[in-house]
């Protein structure tokens, strides 16, 4: 593994990454009466979505964490103590909707429970009935925290779930259900909305001290959240036909990190697992993730060489390697930008140069494939950041092979090779 040297430095940047008018309207359905549907209608004038990231690069604890608002992208977490076993999940309330009780569209469901919000605020996540047997699930990027600067009120990550999440607002790339070549258009779609700080890992509670004095609490509680979305497809997909798991920035590495669980709930229905520009720091220093939230417990002990390699010392290729060998008939893969700017500036934060990212993220995607031959990855020229929610998704090709198409393959289970 390639070492840095360790600096301390700030890096903070805002970027405005979309600006739109939408219009529509929010189904919130609430567990306690589920057959009570509000409708809110969301005027033309401009509900507008804002992007901006921050990262502290703390000497001689882990890496920088890899954490972006509404696309972070990080450098996963996992693994579990060796002598822990999986704690228990407060179930969501026993009153949540059925996939038969949705009415069509996205519909709001606020599963409650040991689910929360980094501020002690309600979760909740969106679920599109589609017409066939299969399940798409989406996992939201937004930034991250972990000590008492970034997890403040000025910290740039994503603390609640407001109606703004609506995918029904994300009028690009697979989201765009009118686009007769969307792939997942028939699916039934879950999108897991992320505001915990954690990317989709933690189950902890958190007292921060900020330089005044004051404690405050964060609910590191992402893998808490996710696990109610799944939940709630366990209880009413018996048998999926397939499952494809994707996510962008933070939600790639929540895309990983959760679909180990996924295949072990569903052994006999093929899951294939796309992340969304979340590896470009693949030869970082590790990041011990299992300190910060709790996340150890979580991730998936039964796969060999997480208890006592990846616990406390975690990088993407490593975890992907493990997980694809230890599910040969299964694919993983990537989707990168070669020269990601917003993968790049934290690469450069960590003592990177600019000149080499696009080589360091290829270098990392060739290590996974060279340890796992059902990884496959998909690099495209440019320096944008995540594509599957964006209308450039059915347009990018790269050396002849159209990104839709690609993906369309990997969904229909058709081999496809890897594309840079």
């Amino acid at each position: 593994m390639r070492q840095v040297k360790c600096s301390r430095k700030l890096f903070n940047n805002r970027q405005h990454l979309y600006s739109g008018e939408l219009s529509g309207s929010i189904i919130s359905i609430n567990p306690k009466n589920y057959k009570r549907v509000t409708v809110k209608q969301v005027p033309k004038s401009g509900l507008r979505t804002w992007d901006y990231c921050r990262t502290v690069r703390r000497c001689g604890l882990t890496w920088h964490k890899f954490l972006m608002s509404l696309s972070a992208a990080v450098s996963l977490i996992l693994l579990v103590g060796a002598c822990r076993s999986t704690p228990t999940i407060k179930n969501t309330d026993s009153n949540l909707p059925g996939l038969n009780d949705l009415p069509p569209g996205w519909s709001k469901i606020e599963p409650g429970g040991d689910t929360r919000c980094a501020r002690n605020t309600p979760y909740a996540y969106w679920v599109r009935p589609g017409a066939a047997n299969r399940v798409f699930v989406y996992f939201q990027g937004g930034g991250g925290c972990y000590d008492a600067a970034t997890c403040g009120l000025a910290g740039s990550y994503k603390d609640e779930v407001t109606d703004n999440d609506n995918p029904d607002f994300t009028i690009g790339g697979v989201f765009n259900l009118n686009r007769p070549e969307n792939p997942f258009r028939d699916y039934t779609m879950v999108f897991v909305p992320y505001c915990t700080g954690d990317v989709h890992s933690g189950n902890k509670v958190e007292t921060y001290t900020a330089r005044s004095g004051k404690t405050f609490d964060i609910y590191h509680r992402g893998y808490v959240n996710a696990a109610s979305a799944l939940n709630w497809i366990y209880a009413n997909f018996e048998q999926p036909d397939s499952i494809f798991v994707a996510g962008c920035s933070a939600g790639a590495i929540g895309s990983i990190l959760h679909t180990p669980h996924i295949i072990r709930h569903y052994p006999r229905t093929p899951v294939i697992q796309l992340g969304d520009s979340g590896g470009g720091l693949t030869s970082f220093i590790p990041w011990d993730i299992d300190t910060d939230y709790d996340a150890g417990a979580y991730f998936p002990d039964w796969i060999p060489g997480m208890q006592e390699e990846i616990a406390h010392s975690f990088t993407v290729s490593d975890f992907y390697a493990a997980v694809a060998n230890h599910y040969p008939d299964y694919i993983f893969s990537q989707f990168n930008f070669a020269n990601d700017r917003t993968q790049r500036r934290y690469f450069v934060a960590d003592g990177g140069s600019e000149q080499d990212f696009a080589g360091a993220l290829q270098t990392g995607l060739n290590e996974i494939q060279n340890d796992a031959a059902n990884f496959r990855s998909y690099t495209a020229r440019g320096e944008r950041h995540c594509i599957l929610k964006h209308t450039s998704f059915y347009a990018e090709a790269t050396d002849g092979v159209h990104l839709r198409d690609w993906v369309a393959n990997l969904a229909d289970q058709i081999e496809v090779d890897s594309v840079k």
